[in-house]
């Protein structure tokens, strides 16, 4: 458990983040529950206010809360829009300023962790809201590092790429039938299952990056590949961003 003394799980999902508190105690560190709206930022203000009373300042904020959309930007409703931006930016906003205040206050620095993706710099026509919104975190992150560097708090975004996770099967496919959106969010899963990068490789990579504290974490290897043609060769990434990778 890398010494850490206690875990504070946070999700809208209370059975859910239920099992992660079981995980986190197996492996021989406390953990706590707490069930909260990353997009409600009253209701974060209030979760802030009451894990500072119950457990202190935290020293290491992971806001991790995300959701997947794919879909054409004229298939991508304002609905589609307010709520992807709500979950994926605001979330991100909101964690920061409620607990990042905190460590403000405290004096004795700490580390965010905001979980971007690889999406963040390699553009696509086919997901056009999800890249937009975790452009927009790593923007965030690299800037708040920087309004933040003289308080000895240290940001850094993370773009882990294709984890095999479960937001394959909870991804938004605008424009889409139920049943062929139900089939997409099945291709796509099974496509993240034979990649099969895992959760926990991610969970390790972002362990080092605390220690480490780099402005900009790649972890996967598309993701590593994809920030190096960023600078290398932004031509190809456009050009691979005209082709839709869409399950069919």
């Amino acid at each position: 458990h890398q010494g850490v003394r206690t875990v504070v799980i946070v999700d809208r999902d209370l059975a859910a983040a239920e099992k992660t508190v079981a995980a986190v105690r197996d492996a021989g560190a406390n953990a706590a529950v707490y069930q909260a709206d990353v997009s409600d930022d009253a209701a974060m203000n209030e979760l802030a206010a009451q894990v500072n009373n119950e457990h202190g300042v935290v020293d290491i904020l992971v806001n991790n809360a995300g959701i997947g959309m794919a879909g054409r930007f004229l298939e991508t409703t304002p609905e589609h829009w307010d709520t992807i931006l709500a979950v994926n930016l605001r979330g991100v906003l909101n964690g920061s300023r409620a607990f990042g205040t905190q460590m403000v206050d405290r004096g004795e620095g700490g580390t965010i962790i905001n979980v971007s993706s690889a999406a963040a710099f390699l553009p696509s026509k086919s997901m056009i809201a999800y890249g937009t919104t975790k452009a927009a975190v790593l923007a965030f992150s690299e800037a708040l590092r920087a309004d933040l560097a003289d308080e000895g708090i240290t940001v850094t975004a993370v773009c882990p790429g294709f984890v095999n996770t479960n937001i394959a099967k909870s991804t938004v496919y605008a424009g889409m039938t139920p049943d062929r959106q139900d089939r997409a969010r099945q291709k796509a899963d099974a496509s993240y299952r034979r990649r099969n990068y895992t959760p926990e490789a991610t969970a390790k990579a972002i362990v080092k990056a605390i220690k480490t504290g780099p402005p900009v974490l790649p972890i996967a290897a598309e993701s590593r590949i994809g920030y190096a043609m960023r600078r290398i060769s932004p031509s190809l990434l456009r050009l691979l961003a005209r082709y839709d990778i869409r399950p069919n």
